[in-house]
């Protein structure tokens, strides 16, 4: 492909909807034609099929999106929450962060704002380890970030607790935004277009009982090998050792 033809695709790709990537899915799944119209119960459907595919994507080596987010303390806090809580509808409850990651690779202490200039690498532990701590509630400059995995709230204790007047930056992963209409525009990255209406297809194919053709799996597997080995090499990090104040480990090296 010459770089002319690569950037009129790039072009063509920005001006796509969700209702093209639909409808792509359903004539790779044989069940849509050209000039057909998609109707709004299976439109539905499909796009809420595809919001699961894409939440996939956002905890394994599909999809790599950068999570950096701060939290300034007003108060001590033992711990601060991830998240909004939408049980009630009416009545929202967002987090210290109201963003919730996908993943949470490294969270740094700063002494002041978000562009403080002194920060401080928490070692990450678990949830299990913070409430086995004899004294809890203390405050002072923490040395260890402790995770859970709740949801949709998830909680990230600190020890010592987190003193008034500081800082965290939460590191990671975000999910993809979800789509809430067939209208939407085409926002995922175009290389990301033929693999998700060929898993679409798959799974449509599957929800309606029907065998997936082997030929679909195996186009579906040479669009999504290259994009999963980038993921893979993107998400790659140094090995940090506990035992050196978070510095990186080489195990070649032995240091």
């Amino acid at each position: 492909m010459g770089l002319f033809h690569f950037y009129l695709y790039i072009d063509m790709l920005s001006t796509l909807t969700v209702y093209d990537l639909l409808f792509s899915a359903l004539r790779a799944a044989g069940v849509a034609y050209f000039n057909d119209s998609i109707p709004p119960n299976q439109a539905r459907e499909a796009l809420m099929l595809l919001n699961a595919i894409r939440a996939e994507y956002s905890i394994n080596n599909r999809a790599n999106l950068k999570f950096d987010q701060t939290y300034s303390a007003t108060t001590n806090k033992q711990f601060i929450t991830l998240g909004t809580d939408n049980t009630d509808p009416l009545n929202p409850i967002a987090g210290d962060i109201p963003i919730r990651p996908s993943s949470i690779d490294q969270i740094i202490l700063m002494n002041s704002s978000a562009n403080g200039n002194n920060n401080f690498l928490l070692t990450l532990k678990t949830y299990e380890e913070y409430r086995s701590k004899i004294v809890q509630n203390v405050f002072a400059i923490p040395d260890s970030a402790y995770l859970d995995s709740e949801y949709p709230l998830q909680n990230v204790y600190f020890y010592p607790g987190l003193s008034q007047g500081w800082a965290v930056r939460v590191q990671g992963r975000r999910y993809l935004t979800d789509y809430e209409n067939v209208t939407d525009p085409y926002i995922d990255p175009p290389e990301y277009f033929q693999m998700l209406y060929l898993e679409l297809a798959t799974r449509l194919l599957g929800l309606y009982g029907q065998d997936v053709p082997q030929g679909l799996i195996i186009q579906l597997s040479g669009c999504s090998k290259h994009i999963k080995a980038r993921g893979l090499m993107n998400g790659m990090h140094r090995t940090r050792n506990d035992f050196s104040g978070g510095s990186p480990f080489n195990f070649f090296g032995g240091v």
